[in-house]
Protein backbone atom coordinates (compact mmCIF):
# COMPACT_ATOMS: atom_id res chain seq x y z
CA UNK A 1 0.00 0.00 0.00
CA UNK A 2 1.85 3.06 -1.50
CA UNK A 3 -0.18 5.07 1.69
CA UNK A 4 1.74 3.05 4.43
CA UNK A 5 4.76 4.49 5.32
CA UNK A 6 5.28 2.42 8.20
CA UNK A 7 5.49 -0.66 5.67
CA UNK A 8 7.57 1.53 3.15
CA UNK A 9 9.72 2.85 6.07
CA UNK A 10 10.50 -0.87 6.96
CA UNK A 11 11.01 -2.17 3.57
CA UNK A 12 13.23 0.11 3.02
CA UNK A 13 15.12 -0.67 5.76
CA UNK A 14 15.22 -4.37 5.05
CA UNK A 15 16.14 -3.74 1.87
CA UNK A 16 19.61 -1.34 3.45
CA UNK A 17 20.40 -3.97 5.49
CA UNK A 18 20.51 -6.82 3.24
CA UNK A 19 22.53 -4.24 0.78
CA UNK A 20 25.10 -2.34 3.39
CA UNK A 21 27.41 0.10 2.35
CA UNK A 22 30.99 -0.49 1.99
CA UNK A 23 31.29 0.67 5.54
CA UNK A 24 33.78 3.48 4.96
CA UNK A 25 32.96 6.93 5.14
CA UNK A 26 35.75 9.71 4.21
CA UNK A 27 38.10 6.72 5.51
CA UNK A 28 36.66 6.32 8.31
CA UNK A 29 34.19 3.36 10.03
CA UNK A 30 30.19 3.96 8.66
CA UNK A 31 28.29 5.53 11.53
CA UNK A 32 25.20 4.31 12.35
CA UNK A 33 22.19 6.27 11.60
CA UNK A 34 18.46 6.15 12.88
CA UNK A 35 15.79 8.23 11.68
CA UNK A 36 12.87 8.17 13.96
CA UNK A 37 9.32 9.30 12.64
CA UNK A 38 6.44 9.63 15.37
CA UNK A 39 4.23 11.06 12.63
CA UNK A 40 2.92 9.51 9.02
CA UNK A 41 3.99 12.87 7.63
CA UNK A 42 7.33 12.20 8.73
CA UNK A 43 8.43 9.70 5.97
CA UNK A 44 8.46 12.01 3.25
CA UNK A 45 10.87 14.27 5.54
CA UNK A 46 12.83 11.83 6.75
CA UNK A 47 13.00 9.13 3.88
CA UNK A 48 15.29 11.50 1.21
CA UNK A 49 17.62 11.63 3.79
CA UNK A 50 17.65 7.87 4.59
CA UNK A 51 17.79 7.84 0.80
CA UNK A 52 20.95 10.22 1.10
CA UNK A 53 22.67 8.18 3.55
CA UNK A 54 22.19 4.46 2.97
CA UNK A 55 24.85 4.61 0.27
CA UNK A 56 27.63 4.61 3.03
CA UNK A 57 25.97 4.41 6.67
CA UNK A 58 24.15 1.91 8.36
CA UNK A 59 20.38 2.92 8.29
CA UNK A 60 17.59 2.37 9.71
CA UNK A 61 13.98 4.53 9.38
CA UNK A 62 10.98 3.67 11.06
CA UNK A 63 8.45 4.63 13.88
CA UNK A 64 9.14 2.02 16.63
CA UNK A 65 11.49 2.72 19.16
CA UNK A 66 12.20 -1.12 19.86
CA UNK A 67 13.51 -1.24 16.58
CA UNK A 68 15.62 1.74 17.15
CA UNK A 69 16.99 -0.35 20.22
CA UNK A 70 17.71 -3.46 18.50
CA UNK A 71 19.67 -1.11 15.60
CA UNK A 72 21.80 0.37 18.27
CA UNK A 73 22.03 4.26 16.11
CA UNK A 74 25.26 6.44 16.72
CA UNK A 75 23.47 9.09 15.41
CA UNK A 76 19.52 9.37 15.68
CA UNK A 77 17.53 11.77 13.57
CA UNK A 78 14.11 13.20 14.44
CA UNK A 79 11.41 15.66 13.35
CA UNK A 80 9.51 16.50 16.15
CA UNK A 81 9.76 17.14 20.03
CA UNK A 82 10.89 13.29 21.21
CA UNK A 83 14.13 13.85 21.52
CA UNK A 84 13.67 13.90 25.39
CA UNK A 85 12.32 10.58 25.24
CA UNK A 86 15.30 9.01 22.90
CA UNK A 87 18.14 10.72 25.05
CA UNK A 88 17.04 8.39 28.14
CA UNK A 89 17.06 5.76 25.51
CA UNK A 90 20.26 6.78 24.44
CA UNK A 91 22.24 8.78 26.31
CA UNK A 92 25.70 8.58 24.34
CA UNK A 93 23.98 9.24 21.05
CA UNK A 94 24.20 12.21 18.46
CA UNK A 95 20.36 13.88 18.19
CA UNK A 96 19.51 15.93 14.90
CA UNK A 97 16.25 17.55 14.67
CA UNK A 98 15.41 18.10 11.50
CA UNK A 99 12.78 21.08 10.98
CA UNK A 100 9.26 19.74 9.22
CA UNK A 101 7.75 23.81 9.27
CA UNK A 102 9.23 27.06 8.51
CA UNK A 103 7.57 28.70 11.60
CA UNK A 104 8.20 28.47 15.40
CA UNK A 105 4.81 28.27 17.47
CA UNK A 106 6.96 27.92 19.83
CA UNK A 107 8.06 24.19 19.01
CA UNK A 108 11.47 24.84 17.95
CA UNK A 109 13.06 25.31 21.28
CA UNK A 110 11.10 22.49 22.28
CA UNK A 111 11.84 20.05 19.64
CA UNK A 112 15.79 21.19 19.54
CA UNK A 113 15.56 21.45 23.39
CA UNK A 114 17.46 17.79 23.88
CA UNK A 115 19.14 17.64 20.61
CA UNK A 116 22.68 18.41 19.70
CA UNK A 117 22.06 20.13 16.52
CA UNK A 118 18.86 21.86 14.27
CA UNK A 119 19.01 21.07 11.00
CA UNK A 120 17.01 21.94 7.74
CA UNK A 121 17.12 25.37 8.53
CA UNK A 122 16.52 27.31 5.17
CA UNK A 123 19.23 30.07 5.21
CA UNK A 124 21.36 31.79 7.29
CA UNK A 125 18.96 34.98 7.51
CA UNK A 126 16.70 32.07 9.78
CA UNK A 127 19.76 30.69 11.56
CA UNK A 128 19.97 34.46 13.01
CA UNK A 129 16.70 34.27 13.98
CA UNK A 130 16.59 31.18 16.00
CA UNK A 131 19.70 32.07 17.58
CA UNK A 132 18.36 35.33 18.81
CA UNK A 133 14.81 33.74 19.55
CA UNK A 134 15.35 30.56 20.74
CA UNK A 135 18.38 30.09 23.02
CA UNK A 136 20.18 27.72 20.60
CA UNK A 137 24.15 28.44 19.54
CA UNK A 138 24.91 28.94 16.02
CA UNK A 139 27.12 25.80 16.30
CA UNK A 140 24.51 23.76 17.04
CA UNK A 141 22.56 25.48 13.77
CA UNK A 142 23.02 23.51 10.10
CA UNK A 143 22.10 25.74 7.09
CA UNK A 144 21.70 23.12 4.72
CA UNK A 145 18.20 24.55 2.98
CA UNK A 146 14.47 22.72 3.91
CA UNK A 147 13.89 19.19 3.06
CA UNK A 148 10.25 19.56 2.08
CA UNK A 149 10.97 22.01 0.10
CA UNK A 150 12.92 19.70 -1.93
CA UNK A 151 10.47 18.38 -4.51
CA UNK A 152 9.00 22.05 -4.88
CA UNK A 153 12.41 23.50 -5.71
CA UNK A 154 13.28 20.66 -7.95
CA UNK A 155 9.67 20.87 -10.03
CA UNK A 156 9.09 17.60 -9.08
CA UNK A 157 4.85 18.09 -9.98
CA UNK A 158 1.67 15.04 -9.83
CA UNK A 159 1.08 12.99 -12.59
CA UNK A 160 -2.28 14.40 -13.82
CA UNK A 161 -4.33 10.88 -12.98
CA UNK A 162 -3.59 12.04 -9.22
CA UNK A 163 -5.69 14.66 -9.27
CA UNK A 164 -9.30 14.55 -9.16
CA UNK A 165 -10.48 17.47 -10.44
CA UNK A 166 -11.91 19.48 -13.07
CA UNK A 167 -9.36 20.33 -15.57
CA UNK A 168 -8.91 23.99 -17.23
CA UNK A 169 -10.28 25.63 -13.97
CA UNK A 170 -8.72 28.38 -11.32
CA UNK A 171 -7.88 26.20 -8.46
CA UNK A 172 -7.89 27.99 -4.88
CA UNK A 173 -5.96 25.84 -2.31
CA UNK A 174 -7.34 26.14 1.39
CA UNK A 175 -4.81 24.84 3.73
CA UNK A 176 -5.81 25.96 7.43
CA UNK A 177 -3.53 25.07 10.42
CA UNK A 178 -4.55 22.99 13.70
CA UNK A 179 -4.58 25.04 16.16
CA UNK A 180 -7.86 25.90 17.68
CA UNK A 181 -6.82 29.67 18.34
CA UNK A 182 -5.26 30.02 14.96
CA UNK A 183 -7.03 27.75 12.60
CA UNK A 184 -9.27 29.08 9.97
CA UNK A 185 -11.51 26.88 10.39
CA UNK A 186 -12.48 27.63 13.83
CA UNK A 187 -13.76 30.79 11.91
CA UNK A 188 -15.22 30.06 8.46
CA UNK A 189 -17.62 27.22 10.69
CA UNK A 190 -20.04 25.44 8.05
CA UNK A 191 -19.72 28.00 5.40
CA UNK A 192 -16.70 26.41 3.42
CA UNK A 193 -17.72 26.72 0.27
CA UNK A 194 -20.13 29.47 0.75
CA UNK A 195 -16.72 31.60 1.87
CA UNK A 196 -14.00 29.55 -0.19
CA UNK A 197 -15.92 29.62 -3.27
CA UNK A 198 -18.75 32.48 -3.31
CA UNK A 199 -21.39 31.70 -6.11
CA UNK A 200 -18.40 30.12 -8.54
CA UNK A 201 -19.03 27.19 -9.81
CA UNK A 202 -15.82 27.61 -12.60
CA UNK A 203 -13.52 27.83 -9.50
CA UNK A 204 -11.63 24.35 -8.10
CA UNK A 205 -11.28 23.99 -4.20
CA UNK A 206 -8.97 21.94 -2.90
CA UNK A 207 -9.06 21.07 0.86
CA UNK A 208 -5.82 20.12 2.55
CA UNK A 209 -6.22 19.90 6.23
CA UNK A 210 -3.00 19.30 8.87
CA UNK A 211 -2.12 15.93 9.89
CA UNK A 212 -3.15 16.88 13.48
CA UNK A 213 -6.79 17.70 12.08
CA UNK A 214 -7.30 14.46 10.54
CA UNK A 215 -6.56 12.81 13.30
CA UNK A 216 -7.75 14.69 16.38
CA UNK A 217 -10.25 16.93 15.05
CA UNK A 218 -13.33 15.20 14.02
CA UNK A 219 -15.90 17.59 14.46
CA UNK A 220 -13.99 20.01 11.95
CA UNK A 221 -13.73 17.07 9.83
CA UNK A 222 -17.06 16.28 8.92
CA UNK A 223 -18.32 19.82 8.27
CA UNK A 224 -15.29 19.37 5.44
CA UNK A 225 -16.62 15.90 4.45
CA UNK A 226 -19.94 17.60 3.98
CA UNK A 227 -18.72 20.18 2.71
CA UNK A 228 -17.33 18.08 -0.06
CA UNK A 229 -19.67 15.97 -0.49
CA UNK A 230 -20.89 15.41 -4.29
CA UNK A 231 -19.01 18.29 -5.50
CA UNK A 232 -16.45 17.19 -8.31
CA UNK A 233 -14.68 20.67 -7.97
CA UNK A 234 -14.08 20.10 -4.43
CA UNK A 235 -10.98 17.90 -3.31
CA UNK A 236 -10.60 17.26 0.00
CA UNK A 237 -7.02 15.36 1.02
CA UNK A 238 -7.23 12.90 3.56
CA UNK A 239 -4.34 11.34 3.51
CA UNK A 240 -2.70 12.10 6.59
CA UNK A 241 1.17 11.03 4.94
CA UNK A 242 0.29 13.89 2.65
CA UNK A 243 2.68 16.77 3.63
CA UNK A 244 0.45 19.07 0.89
CA UNK A 245 3.75 20.25 -1.04
CA UNK A 246 2.76 18.67 -4.10
CA UNK A 247 -0.36 20.18 -4.01
CA UNK A 248 1.41 23.90 -4.03
CA UNK A 249 1.97 23.99 -7.96
CA UNK A 250 -2.24 23.35 -8.65
CA UNK A 251 -3.24 26.53 -6.66
CA UNK A 252 -3.81 29.70 -7.90
CA UNK A 253 -4.59 31.35 -4.74
CA UNK A 254 -3.27 29.97 -1.46
CA UNK A 255 -5.72 30.28 1.60
CA UNK A 256 -4.80 29.65 4.78
CA UNK A 257 -3.98 31.38 8.37
CA UNK A 258 -0.61 30.60 10.27
CA UNK A 259 0.50 27.49 8.99
CA UNK A 260 3.83 27.03 7.68
CA UNK A 261 2.28 26.40 4.21
CA UNK A 262 2.10 30.09 3.89
CA UNK A 263 5.83 30.43 3.45
CA UNK A 264 6.01 26.70 1.01
CA UNK A 265 4.10 28.77 -0.75
CA UNK A 266 6.02 31.60 -1.77
CA UNK A 267 8.18 29.37 -4.31
CA UNK A 268 5.32 29.49 -6.41
CA UNK A 269 5.04 33.01 -6.62
CA UNK A 270 1.47 33.39 -6.26
CA UNK A 271 -0.93 35.81 -4.01
CA UNK A 272 -1.98 34.73 -0.74
CA UNK A 273 -5.06 35.40 1.45
CA UNK A 274 -4.32 34.74 5.35
CA UNK A 275 -7.05 34.76 8.08
CA UNK A 276 -6.15 36.19 10.74
CA UNK A 277 -7.99 34.43 13.98
CA UNK A 278 -8.96 36.94 16.43
CA UNK A 279 -8.08 34.90 19.70
CA UNK A 280 -4.66 33.73 18.50
CA UNK A 281 -3.00 35.50 21.23
CA UNK A 282 -4.43 33.06 23.94
CA UNK A 283 -3.56 29.72 21.96
CA UNK A 284 -0.71 28.13 23.78
CA UNK A 285 1.60 28.50 20.06
CA UNK A 286 1.24 32.05 19.42
CA UNK A 287 4.67 33.19 19.03
CA UNK A 288 5.45 37.30 18.38
CA UNK A 289 8.75 36.48 16.99
CA UNK A 290 7.84 34.07 14.48
CA UNK A 291 7.71 34.68 10.97
CA UNK A 292 4.32 34.07 10.73
CA UNK A 293 3.04 36.86 12.54
CA UNK A 294 6.21 39.22 11.79
CA UNK A 295 5.60 38.52 7.76
CA UNK A 296 1.75 39.15 7.02
CA UNK A 297 1.96 41.06 4.70
CA UNK A 298 3.06 38.62 2.16
CA UNK A 299 -0.36 38.27 1.13
CA UNK A 300 -3.59 39.93 1.66
CA UNK A 301 -4.84 39.59 5.65
CA UNK A 302 -8.70 38.74 6.46
CA UNK A 303 -9.62 40.34 9.92
CA UNK A 304 -13.43 40.20 8.71
CA UNK A 305 -14.53 36.75 7.52
CA UNK A 306 -17.41 38.00 5.54
CA UNK A 307 -14.45 39.93 3.28
CA UNK A 308 -13.07 36.20 2.55
CA UNK A 309 -14.68 35.80 -0.90
CA UNK A 310 -13.57 39.76 -2.32
CA UNK A 311 -9.93 39.36 -0.94
CA UNK A 312 -9.98 35.93 -3.11
CA UNK A 313 -11.30 37.10 -6.00
CA UNK A 314 -8.79 39.89 -5.76
CA UNK A 315 -6.35 37.37 -5.49
CA UNK A 316 -7.44 35.36 -8.73
CA UNK A 317 -8.02 38.50 -11.06
CA UNK A 318 -4.42 40.32 -9.96
CA UNK A 319 -1.91 37.41 -9.54
CA UNK A 320 0.63 40.00 -8.99
CA UNK A 321 -0.82 40.87 -6.41
CA UNK A 322 2.17 42.04 -3.35
CA UNK A 323 4.42 40.02 -5.99
CA UNK A 324 7.57 42.80 -4.25
CA UNK A 325 6.59 41.34 -0.57
CA UNK A 326 6.97 37.81 -1.93
CA UNK A 327 10.10 37.93 -3.45
CA UNK A 328 11.60 39.95 -0.63
CA UNK A 329 10.46 37.15 1.97
CA UNK A 330 11.45 34.25 -0.62
CA UNK A 331 14.90 35.79 -0.58
CA UNK A 332 15.22 35.93 3.34
CA UNK A 333 13.68 32.56 3.90
CA UNK A 334 15.58 30.39 1.34
CA UNK A 335 18.38 32.81 0.51
CA UNK A 336 20.40 30.30 -2.07
CA UNK A 337 19.46 26.98 -1.17
CA UNK A 338 16.68 26.10 -3.54
CA UNK A 339 18.30 23.70 -6.07
CA UNK A 340 16.31 20.94 -3.80
CA UNK A 341 19.49 19.15 -2.45
CA UNK A 342 18.51 20.08 1.55
CA UNK A 343 18.13 16.21 2.50
CA UNK A 344 21.70 15.76 0.50
CA UNK A 345 23.67 17.92 2.67
CA UNK A 346 22.18 17.06 5.58
CA UNK A 347 23.65 13.12 5.00
CA UNK A 348 27.35 15.20 4.63
CA UNK A 349 26.85 16.72 7.81
CA UNK A 350 26.14 13.79 9.35
CA UNK A 351 28.74 11.84 7.64
CA UNK A 352 31.30 14.50 8.77
CA UNK A 353 30.37 14.14 12.25
CA UNK A 354 33.01 12.82 14.75
CA UNK A 355 32.59 9.14 15.75
CA UNK A 356 32.83 8.53 19.40
CA UNK A 357 35.87 7.15 20.42
CA UNK A 358 34.32 4.79 22.71
CA UNK A 359 32.32 3.36 19.45
CA UNK A 360 33.41 0.17 18.45
CA UNK A 361 34.48 -0.03 14.92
Amino acid sequence: DPANVACRAALASVESALAPPTGKTSGKPATRVGLHMNKAFHFSILDPIFQALRVSHPVSLTGEAALLQQFRPEVLVVADAQGRRFRKLFPDVTLIFVRHGLITKRHLAEAAADCDFVAGVSSHTIRDEIVAHSGISVERVWVTGHVPMDPLFRGDRLPPDQIPLLQGRKTVLFAPTWNRSMSALGVIGRRVVKLLLGASEDINLIIKPHPTTLRDQGDWMAELRRAAQGRKNIWLVEDPANDGMALLPLADVLVSDASSVIFAFLACDRPLVLITHPQRKQDPGYDEHGIEWRWRDVGQQVFDIETLPAAIRRALEQPQLRAAERARYRHLLFGEYTDGHAAERIATRISALPRPPSTPA
